[in-house]
């Protein structure tokens, strides 16, 4: 082999190993990287998001997209798209409109910090934001009116003011019907037991779904 290609040979085999050195380091440095950002998407969908308002707000646990209001709809599509990057669905009745509007500007300032970090969060165009804000208020909890309810003050009254408002803004009776309300509270009830919140026994939990039927958006049920 002549001086010039023994050469060329060793600078081939060098500049061969140097890319096999650098490759590995590379590969190393992406496995790190995608077990972090893995680590810290789990610890973030088992956070207890914080909200602005009384109470601590607590995001529901495993909400199916297909139960969202206007599921196929652009509001609800938004909503499955950004807001499950960083933890759980949430249901859009956990907030009464000017509650959501508050905490969707406090989430793009979120998203701004997390997208200087290793968690890969994307910024929901201002088209989606537009439709978050409109399908968040347009299907948000509606508060209740204690000028529209004269038994408040009753055992089964008191009951669902205290419950509910551990987490959220006592709710309008006439936001649900009477078959749907005992379902709610029993998703409640698991939601409040998941934020270790003082979750009702069997009774006042009779107590809060009567209350809530005998106020229900449909025909009302015979008080006891």
């Amino acid at each position: 082999m002549k001086k010039g290609e023994k050469a060329a040979f060793w600078a081939a085999g060098i500049g061969l190993a140097v890319v096999l050195v650098v490759t590995s380091i590379m590969e190393q440095d992406h496995q790190q990287k995608s077990r972090q950002e893995h680590l810290t998407t789990i610890t973030e969908q088992r956070l207890i998001s914080s909200y602005v308002g009384p109470g601590v707000r607590i995001i529901s646990a495993g909400l199916n997209p297909a139960d969202l209001p206007d599921a196929g709809g652009r509001g609800a599509a938004a909503l499955t798209t950004y807001c499950v990057q960083c933890h759980d669905l949430p249901n859009p009745a956990m907030h009464t409109p000017d509650e959501w509007q508050t905490i969707l500007a406090r989430m793009e300032e979120h998203i701004v910090i997390r997208r200087g970090g290793l968690a890969k969060v994307v910024m929901p165009s201002q088209q989606a934001w537009t439709a978050l804000r409109d399908y968040l208020g347009r299907h948000a909890q509606k508060p209740l009116d204690p000028a529209q309810l004269k038994d408040l003050d009753t055992p089964a009254g008191k009951a669902f003011l205290t419950t509910c408002s551990q987490c959220h803004t006592a709710p309008d009776p006439r936001q649900h019907t009477v078959k749907e309300w005992p379902r709610v509270v029993v998703r409640m009830k698991y939601n409040m037991e998941a934020a270790k919140k003082d979750v009702p026994d069997a009774d006042a939990t009779q107590l809060i779904i009567g209350y809530l039927q005998r106020h229900a958006g449909d025909t009302m049920v015979e008080r006891p």
